[in-house]
Order: structure tokens, then sequence, then C-alpha cells
């Protein structure tokens, strides 16, 4: 619009179509260009040969919608994507019934009337394709719009949508593309489909659709993508799937599937997207699984898979996540999984996965996340952990390690800080034994930084190489079998949070320094052989008797001062609980939790917004405001959960 220059045709102009005839203008792209007040007497509403409007991208500063848009009776196309209109949709709107094309998409503060999209299903019968995404329904889809016998696509994500999805708009023979996404108070079930469908995507995430899968979905020869993520659905994935040969994202993740995987799955070679985790699906991954070639992602957690991994998983060359945690696996991580060279994470936490650390696994220079907890792994780390130069977390805790931690593990440079680009600036889960409470973190932010090698059997000294490890926040050691002194090395980790090293075989004195350590919150030094004076500082002084239990060679005036209370108490009431000491560890956890869950609610909410709905320039400018966007996923708190709720 800067470059319009009235002393010039106005056909001549960036943006504008007249008709080679009448020289009337026909079409007319202003996006992103404006910025302030919609005026309802604008001239544009002289333009009534107007077929293509497109005033995406702009800024109308919470504008109402002017009823004089009746005037443009020829439009074909409208649309007034990203704009921030405000208020409802005036009824003099509906008057456009030649609208083939009509997108009114994230106008975030724009409503529609109870009735007024059952007048728009009844008065539009032409259109196409309808985005009305973060449009504020809050009304049922009417039953009328299977009248949109033209409908190609529709997209009505997270408009507040109640009530049930009616089966024909499933059913409409035009239609492409259906997404209602992220509407949870949105009910209903699949219907029964045919095979005159023409669906290509289909996406039901975040509703509240459940039932069965119908074995009749072989019908949708089509369809490229389904996603029914975070739904209610349950029962067994027909074995009809493999007839899906289209298919390229399956998303079963979070709802309440069950029974086997088919192996007719294997025939959907075309798959780049696998998502089966957090359902109750059980018995073994079918080998088939190694023919998705094209698969970047493997996310099966939390089901109740059992028996071997397969090997033909190792055939997956472009395979950058593979997540099995969760389940109820065996055996050996298999030796193919050596071959996949952009792998960058694998997490296979709490299985039953057994023998030695895999050294295949080596060869897996891109790999920055390495996460084999509570397993029954045995054996020794070995002493050439170095190849792995991009690690960024190893987590390992809970299973039957050996021998002493090798040096190279320590050099690893990039273990000071944890950046992963798997997830944007989350990662998905990390398991944490911190502040003597085990923690399953979800979608916490990365820069959380950890190093977790708790229960095992490792030995030796703990090396000096750990205050290496600067960007470290939780450092816990505790029920191995080290022995020597406390390396004071430890003083360098200066953003350490949570320290932990008890039950270990550690003697000598607790290094003076770490008193120094500001941010250290809590700290277990309690069934060692330590002796001396316990450091001096704020922090120490804090921390509950039980942190030094067991170490009748400690001494100090901050020894002193938080075991007073045991050290006086009658013969008597020792015998008994102390419900204040308890009672302090309890207050400490919970004022974290307090503290710890707001800021990951604030920030993944700032992260959402900034990441989320920040709509590209580049785009702006150079589109027609018809692009998806950024899918908003859902957020989980932190849950602690207790070692007893699994077998």
């Amino acid at each position: 619009a800067k470059n319009w220059d009235k002393e010039e045709d106005c056909c001549s102009w960036d943006g504008i179509t007249c008709d080679a005839k009448s020289g009337e203008v026909i079409e007319l792209n202003a996006s992103c260009c404006f910025y302030g007040r919609f005026d309802s007497n604008s001239s544009l509403f002289r333009l009534q040969s107007l077929r293509s409007l497109n005033l995406a991208y702009n800024n109308f500063n919470s504008s109402l919608i002017p009823t004089q848009f009746n005037k443009l009776m020829e439009l074909t196309q409208l649309n007034l994507s990203f704009s921030s209109f405000s208020g409802q949709i005036p009824t003099e709107f509906l008057q456009l019934t030649k609208l083939v094309c009509l997108d009114l998409s994230f106008n975030f503060l724009l409503s529609f009337e109870k009735s007024v999209f059952s007048k728009l299903a009844h008065n539009m019968t032409n259109l196409e394709e309808l985005d009305l995404r973060m449009v504020n329904i809050s009304s049922e889809i009417p039953q009328n719009i299977s009248k949109l016998n033209s409908l190609r696509s529709l997209n009505l994500r997270s408009c507040s949508l109640l009530g049930k999805v009616p089966h024909d708009l499933f059913l409409l023979p035009t239609i492409q593309s259906i997404s209602v996404d992220m509407n949870q108070n949105l009910e209903g079930s699949l219907p029964e489909f045919y095979g005159n469908n023409s669906l290509v995507i289909l996406d039901l995430s975040s509703t509240s659709l459940s039932g069965n899968i119908p074995d009749s979905i072989s019908n949708l020869r089509h369809l490229s993508v389904l996603r029914l993520k975070y739904c209610e659905f349950s029962g067994k994935i027909p074995s009809s799937f493999g007839n899906l040969s289209s298919l390229t994202t399956l998303d079963l993740s979070h709802n309440r599937f069950s029974g086997t995987i088919p192996s007719s799955i294997g025939y959907l070679s075309n798959l780049t997207t696998l998502e089966l985790s957090f359902n109750d699906f059980s018995g073994l991954i079918p080998s088939s699984i190694g023919n998705f070639s094209q698969l970047t992602k493997l996310p099966l957690s939390s089901n109740n898979f059992s028996g071997l991994i397969p090997s033909s998983i190792g055939n997956l060359l472009l395979l950058t996540d593979i997540d099995l945690s969760y389940n109820q696996l065996s055996g050996e991580i298999p030796s193919s999984f050596g071959n996949l060279n952009q792998l960058t994470s694998l997490r296979v936490i709490r299985n039953k996965l057994t023998g030695n650390f895999p050294t295949k696994l080596l060869n897996l220079t891109e790999l920055t996340n390495l996460e084999l907890s509570q397993n029954q792994f045995t054996g020794t780390f070995p002493p050439n952990m170095s190849s792995l130069s991009k690690l960024t977390m190893i987590s390992a805790f809970d299973n039957a390690f050996t021998g002493t931690l090798p040096s190279s593990l320590l050099n690893i440079h990039n273990l000071t800080s944890i950046f992963l680009e798997e997830y944007g600036y989350y990662h998905d889960s990390v398991v944490l034994v911190n502040k003597g409470v085990e923690l399953e973190f979800v979608r916490i932010l990365k820069i959380y930084t950890a190093f977790d090698f708790s229960v095992n059997k490792l030995e030796g000294e703990i090396p000096r190489s750990i205050g290496l490890l600067k960007e470290l926040h939780v450092l816990n050691m505790s029920n191995n079998a080290f022995v020597g002194h406390i390396p004071s090395s430890m003083a360098n980790l200066i953003k350490l949070e949570s320290l932990d090293v008890s039950q270990n075989k550690l003697s000598g004195e607790i290094p003076q320094d770490l008193g120094k350590l500001s941010y250290l919150a809590y700290m277990n030094f309690s069934h060692n052989r330590l002796v001396g004076p316990v450091p001096g500082g704020t922090q120490f002084r804090r921390q509950p008797c039980s942190s030094f239990e067991d170490k009748p060679g400690l001494y100090g005036p901050s020894l002193e001062e938080v075991c007073v209370d045991k050290r006086e108490t009658t013969p008597h009431q020792s015998e008994t609980p102390e419900p204040e000491e308890d009672e302090e560890e309890g207050f400490s956890w919970i004022a974290a939790a307090i503290g710890f869950g707001p800021g990951i609610v604030f920030g993944l909410t700032i992260g959402y917004i900034l990441i989320a709905m920040r709509p590209n320039i580049h785009q702006f400018c150079t589109s027609t405001a018809g692009g998806r966007r950024p899918r908003k996923e859902r957020r989980h708190l932190p849950k602690p959960y207790s070692r007893g709720n699994y077998s």
C-alpha cells in the first residue's frame, strides 16, 4: 500500500487486479499493510465488483467487522485472518452467498452468536474452504453443515465447540480435510466410512471423542494424516489399518487403546510420523515396524509392550529419537541400534532390560540424550565414552552398574548444559531423584541440567573432573559404593541446587568451600564415613539432621545447630518418631513444588505465546495467509511418583 501512487492508474498497483474489459477492480491483496481502526465508511466498500479480498495479517486494533461487507456481493474469496477483528460476526456478513473460500482464523476476540454458525451453513452453500480457527463459536457444529455439498476443507481448531460432531460431516463426498482439534468439550465418535470418501486429513486431537476405530476406516484410501491424540478412544487398532497405504502421519497417542499392534501396520510404508505413546498397548512390538524407512521419531513410551526390542528398528536410518520408556521390555538393546547414525535421543527408562552397557551405542556420535534408568543393566561403563562428544544428558540410576565412572564421561564438554533441538525449548520427559523425592518432569525446560547415577553398584573415587560440569543443578550419586574423599572441585559447581552422595563409603572431610554454594538448597551426606568439621555456610545450617546421619566423626557449629533438638532429646523421646524433622523435610519439598510448579506453567505459557502464536513475518508478506500454524501441545506439570508404583 505504501507504493500506491494516486497519480497512477490503480490497476497498476501492487496487489490489485482489474477486469480486462471493464477496468473494475476484481482482486485486492492488502495483506500485511495496515495498522489502526477499520473504518466502516471505507472506500473499499465501493468496489462492488470485487471477487477476491485478502486483508490478512493486518492489525485493525480490535475493530468490529463492518456490516457494509454485504455490499461486496460478488466476493468468492475473503481472507480476514490474523487481523485483530473483534466482537460478533454481523448477520449482514452472511449475505455473501457466493463465497467459495472464507478465512476468519486467528482473530482471537471474534465470536459467533449461537445461531450464526447454522445460518452460515444455510446461506453459504457454495463454500469449499472454511477456516474459523481460534474464533469463539461456543456452540455445536450444526447438523445442516451437511448441506455444504462442495466443502473440501473445514478447520474449526480451538473454537470452544460443544456437543457431538455430526456423522454426516465425516461423510461429505467432497470433504478432504477436517480439523476440529483443541475443542475439549467436543464429543462424538467415528462413523462407518464408505468407499466414496475423499478424506486426506482428519485431525480430532485434544477433543473428547471416544469409541473404537471402525474396521471401515480402511475405506479412506486417500487418508494421509490421522491425528487422534489426547482423545478418549479405546479398543484395538483394526488390522484393516494396513490398507491405508497413503498414510504418512499416524498419531494415536494419549488415548485408551489396548491390545496388540497388528502386524499389518507394517504395510504403511509411507509413514513419516508414528505416535503410539501413552496408551495401554500390550504384546510384542511388531518387527514389521522396521519397514517404516521414512520415520524420524519412534515414541512408544508408556504402554505395556513386552518381549524383546525388535532388531529391525536398526533399519530405520533416519531416526533421530527413540522413546521406549515405561513398558515391560526385556532382553538387551539390539546391536543394530549402532547403525542409527542420526540418533540424538534414546530413552528406555523403566523397563526390564538387561546386559552390559551397549557398546554399539558408542557409534552414535550425534547422541545428545541417553536415558537408561530403572532397568537391570549390569557391568561397567566402557572407558571410551568420549566418543559421545555431543552428549548433554545421561541418566542411568537404579540399575546394577559396577566399577568406576570413566573419566572420559566427565570430560565430555557438552555435559555442562542441556539444550536439545528435538522439541523446541522443551524436553519431553526427564526422571530425576531431586531433593530426596523421585519426580517425573514432563516437558521441562531444558536448561535444567542433571547428573544422576544413583542406585547402582559403582565404586572407586568420585573423579575430580566432576567440577567441570559447571551448569549442574542436580548431582545425585547416592546408593553406590564410592570411596575416597569428596572432591574439592565440587565447589566449582556454582549453580548446584541439590547434592546427594548418601549411602556410599566416602571418607575424609566435607570440603569447606561447599559452604559457598549459595544455590545449594538440599544436600545429603548421610551413611558414609566422613569426619571433621561441617562447613559453616548458611545452606548447611538449613538442612535437616538426617542429612548428616550415621557419621559420628562430624562436628562443628553447623552440625550442632541442625541437630540440637535430636541431641537434647531424652532416651524415651528418642524412641519415638520425630515429627518436627519430617515436617521440615515435607515443608522443604512443598515449598519447592509451590515455586517450581507456577514457574513451569508460566514458562510454558510464555513459550507457547512466543513460539506457537507469533506469526512468521516472512509468511506474512509472501503468502495469502492460508498456511497452518504450529501445533499447540497439551502441557503437564511435574508430578511426583513413588518407586513402589510400578512392577
